[in-house]
């Protein structure tokens, strides 16, 4: 494998914390090596977030991807579903997003400002804006040059997932108003960039200024090839199904690994459970948690939600479970769950 041969020695890491800690103090490169754990710690961490980001690209589930991580597809998708999710960034955006993070650190800058979040923009093509810019007067190659006559290089040795600034944090807000007001659940990139001109600061939107390039003609140029708002729906409701069909298999497998109780202790165990004793009720549920599950299944068309048919199957099981019925358990449950199963096939 060739690839550990790319990763730094201890001896280099050393000598980077000799260098850092400008002097040979040990205690000060104490400090300087406790600083450069941490920063490797983010780093790692951004790394491993990026080429989650291309595996999802590339259509690989969350249950691939939690494999090679070794963990539940549950905790892959909620330790890296989650990043920028407070400015709900599309896939696009997120796209010009990780672009914008790459020029940060291509800068040597320690911050992420408006000036990167343009810059990542027409570094990737993917995005909307990243297709359209150019063809209204400005590229890539002059916005970096002018990035650095304004801003200059950085000198930072190692460079983390650079913080937003105050700018760059209300370009976002910014971006994510005008997307709910033009009907859209989540922020394209053409939306963060009317953002930089209409926020009035930052050097993003001076940049667009300088290149002749008005509101109109972002408007004009680039909402009219943003997705229909109604496809953006659609699209998000076959993400979630298809997620829900990544998250049912374990759902099922765990419930069949919860213990079952014997068939000669059933009837006591309902009595205990009707006078309030809580280990009866938590029992009840274990044992027919899988039932309730196979049942919102069988009886839940597949156009429709499953994971919410189990959501339904399960409250229904925990109603019967604190208030037992005087009828045979498994057939009330059966019961109830079909009739709730209707209802819901009706209200679709």
């Amino acid at each position: 494998m060739a690839g550990p041969n790319l990763v730094p020695t201890l001896e280099q890491l050393a000598q980077f914390v000799r260098r850092a800690a400008s002097d040979e103090l040990p205690l000060n490169q104490v400090a300087r090596a406790v600083e450069l754990q941490v920063h490797l710690a983010d780093l790692s961490d951004l790394l491993v977030g990026h080429f989650v980001n291309e595996a999802r690209r590339a259509e690989h589930s969350w249950s691939e991807i939690g494999d090679v991580l070794g963990v539940s597809k549950q905790a892959a998708y909620q330790r890296h579903q989650t990043r920028s999710a407070h400015y709900r960034l599309s896939e696009e955006a997120e796209l010009g997003f990780d672009a914008a993070q790459i020029e940060a650190k291509q800068l040597r800058h320690n911050y992420l400002g408006t000036e990167h979040l343009l810059l990542g923009m027409l570094a990737e093509p993917r995005t909307i804006a990243g297709r359209s810019l150019p063809k209204l007067g400005i590229s890539l190659e002059t916005t970096r040059r002018r990035v650095i006559e304004l801003e200059g290089e950085g000198n930072h040795e190692l460079i983390l997932p650079p913080p937003l600034t105050p700018r760059a944090k209300k370009i976002l807000d910014l971006a994510l108003r005008t997307a709910f007001a033009l009907g859209y659940k989540n922020v394209y990139s053409p939306h963060i960039a009317l953002a930089f001109l209409e926020a009035k600061e930052g050097i993003a939107g001076e940049l667009l200024e300088e290149a002749g390039i008005t509101i109109e003609a972002l408007k004009s140029t680039l909402l009219p090839i943003l997705p229909d708002p109604r496809q953006e729906e659609q699209d998000e409701r076959k993400r979630a199904a298809a997620l829900d069909e990544e998250r049912l298999p374990q759902m099922l497998a765990d419930a069949r690994r919860q213990p079952k109780i014997a068939p000669g202790d059933m009837s006591q165990t309902i009595v205990r459970a009707r006078e309030g004793d809580k280990p009866a009720r938590q029992a009840l549920v274990k044992h027919y948690v899988e039932k309730a599950a196979a049942l919102a299944l069988d009886h839940r068309p597949k156009a429709l939600v499953k994971i919410q048919a189990i959501a339904e199957a399960n409250g229904i099981l925990l109603q019967m479970v604190n208030d037992p019925p005087h009828e045979d358990f498994e057939i009330s449950l059966e019961t109830r769950i079909r009739r709730r199963m209707e209802e819901l096939r009706t209200q679709n």
